[in-house]
């Protein structure tokens, strides 16, 4: 693993794509026919696709009457009445608390579940069975997507600033992308997901930093941005906080810079987004608890696995099994202890 991470560490943003498609085709043990996942799309998964790919995230197209709006309010009361751990995911926290209305539980603004707690709540796997069904996460990965972080977690109200909050890249694979899905109502006030939209990859990347090359100009006190965005460029701007390229610590300056390219994702109880949160993100306070799960899929034992630990126990093998015997469309190998 550290060969891995000093390799996402040191590679050049292009270096990135071409690492993770070798990754990729050799992820499969039966790489050699080199399935095309892009193949025998809908056309909804093809815009889904399109969306990832150009924008760096698509909101999913489902219907009011489908089982991930009728599940959210009993997926809701399960949350509330399972404890669950004092951060934003299990790893990171050392004591277990349980759910109050107004968060007095937890001291950092979060309530997080582990694997096992996630995967026994019943309407979970439903829940993951229809994500299975849009394509659109096999083709953009171009393997057969492998689940390698199952978290479900509450946000609360508080004064100060939360750890999510903040403006960063997931280093968590080559490539990778996250499903978040909506249990409790998100908006402006509710909570919601700012992303800079075309910051997930090499090319995107390109053209809008090229957008922004005025707005840099006009920030330097040299000649350092004429050129801009340069190849060498974009790989400074990646690295601008040196050490891990994650992006933290530049908040005034992707906010000022990229003013014009940030969405807000947010949507009704039971509705999802597909997001590469390798691209700049943040989360945004919320008023009420909010209730979200992630689904991680990737292509190999990578970083996040590695460190949060989401494979369950032992004695719970046959949740794994079980899932796996309905839902063909997903690898839950890295689940597995």
């Amino acid at each position: 693993m550290d060969i891995y991470r000093k390799l996402q560490t040191e590679c050049s943003l292009k270096e990135r794509e071409e690492i993770a498609n070798f990754l990729a085709i050799n992820s499969q043990k039966n790489f050699l026919q080199n399935l095309n996942y892009t193949q025998n799309l809908s056309n909804l998964d093809k815009d889904n696709f399109n969306e990832i790919n150009m924008k760096g995230f698509a909101k999913a197209k489902i219907d009011e009457n489908s089982s991930l709006s009728k599940n959210s309010v009993s997926i809701i009361n399960y949350f509330k009445n399972v404890s669950g751990y004092n951060s934003h995911v299990p790893i990171y926290s050392e004591k277990r608390v349980s759910f109050s209305e107004d968060g007095n539980t937890t001291n950092n603004g979060y309530i997080s579940f582990d694997t096992e707690t996630v995967l026994n709540c019943p309407q979970i796997k439903d829940s993951l069975l229809q994500i299975s069904k849009n394509k659109s996460i096999g083709a953009y990965l171009k393997c057969k997507p492998k689940l390698y972080s199952c978290n479900t977690f509450w946000t609360f109200k508080k004064d100060e600033k939360l750890l999510t909050h903040s403006w960063h890249r997931d280093l968590d694979d080559f490539k990778f992308l996250s499903v978040f899905i909506f249990w409790t109502k998100t908006d402006e006030d509710y909570g919601y997901i700012k992303f800079v939209e075309g910051s997930h990859n090499h090319s995107r990347h390109e053209k809008l930093l090229n957008s922004c090359k005025k707005d840099w100009i006009n920030k330097s006190f040299d000649n350092t941005y004429t050129n801009f965005p340069s190849c060498e460029l974009r790989d400074k701007f990646y690295r601008l906080n040196k050490g891990v390229p994650n992006g933290y610590g530049h908040n005034k300056l992707y906010e000022k810079i990229f003013q014009d390219n940030i969405v807000k994702l947010c949507g009704p109880p039971g509705s999802y987004i597909i997001c590469d949160t390798f691209g700049l993100h943040s989360g945004s306070p919320v008023l009420r608890p909010r209730l979200v799960t992630w689904f991680r899929f990737g292509l190999y034992e990578n970083l996040a696995w590695h460190y949060d630990k989401n494979a369950v126990s032992d004695k719970h093998l046959d949740l794994i099994e079980n899932y796996s015997a309905d839902i063909k469309d997903i690898d839950f190998s890295l689940l597995i202890p």
